[in-house]
């Protein structure tokens, strides 16, 4: 019950959030609407919701598995941008900035710029800088999140292709689904 409870609640809440999007940036910008601020616009607001709700409504109803596919598309996307790429970038930050310390600095009359040394002996330098603890630590953290990334893709695809193995009922059908 706590479930349904809090997936409701998100629901509304990115609901909510996903309307004022649609209504600021594509009915404002493109189809002249009245601003939320104003009467004329909150009664244009109060139209949009149902729409917005059927149409959220005819999507998932149209998608037989419509989880397993949330599921598939948070393991593969959601997973990487939260803590794979931050960590990758943490990473390369790091790298990069311990790379350059102890060389000449930037000389701006004649543009040029002096290296020790480049390529894999640059990364291996910057990898094991000052700060090699923390490109320990961001390396297993990227890892770790490709593996829960994996773990979890497998899973969504293994549960939609165990629920596309049995016949769905789905709001467009006209059998009952107590029909056997």
């Amino acid at each position: 019950m706590l479930g349904v409870l809090s997936g409701l609640i998100a629901a509304v809440l990115y609901g909510n959030i996903g309307i004022k999007v649609i209504y600021n940036n594509i009915l404002i910008e493109f189809f002249n609407f009245p601003p939320l601020t104003t009467r004329r616009g909150k009664h244009y607001w109060a139209a949009v919701v149902p729409i917005y709700w059927t149409i959220a409504y005819l999507i998932s109803a149209a998608i037989p598995y419509f989880f397993g596919l949330v599921g598939l598309t948070a393991a593969m996307f959601f997973v990487q941008f939260t803590y794979t790429f931050p960590a990758l970038l943490g990473l390369g930050f790091i790298v990069q900035r311990e790379a350059m310390r102890g060389e000449p600095p930037f000389d701006p009359h004649t543009g040029e710029v002096q290296r020790r040394d480049s390529g894999v002996r640059r990364w291996v330098r910057g990898y094991c800088g000052r700060y090699w603890w923390a490109c320990v630590l961001l390396t297993l953290y990227a890892l770790g999140s490709l593996v829960v990334s994996g773990m979890g893709t497998y899973s969504s695809i293994e549960t939609l292709v165990a629920a596309f193995k049995t016949p769905q009922v789905n709001a467009f059908t006209c059998r009952s689904p107590l029909a056997g």
